[in-house]
């Protein structure tokens, strides 16, 4: 089974790679996965596995993902709130400033 899966994951690997490499990106295989050359210096380390379905719970993975996706959002909208409050208190703030300066 171990070598079924071997070949299957070198298999996916080259698919992936077909498909980097046909958006324009170079492509690389090192120890455990794939980098992709993003230009400037940069790189993604993609890594591929194969899960045994009988292991693997896709309905609960996808609930983790969903809420994190959540919990990011939430984070981002109180950060938006936040730098709303900031904006609005600096406001403030220059327009006492601007009363309590004597005009020429």
């Amino acid at each position: 089974m171990a070598e079924k899966m071997k070949v299957a994951e070198q298999a996916k690997y080259g698919a992936a790679s077909e498909a980097f490499q046909s958006k324009g990106y170079t492509t690389e295989t090192i120890s455990d996965g794939m980098l992709v050359h993003l230009g400037e210096g940069q790189y993604s380390k993609v890594k591929i596995s194969i899960c045994d379905p009988a292991k693997f719970d896709l309905d609960h993975e996808r609930e983790v993902y969903a809420q994190k996706m959540a919990d990011a959002a939430e984070r981002a909208e109180k950060a938006r709130l936040k730098a709303e409050e900031k904006e609005r208190k600096a406001k403030e703030k220059a327009a006492k400033a601007a009363e309590k300066t004597p005009e020429a």
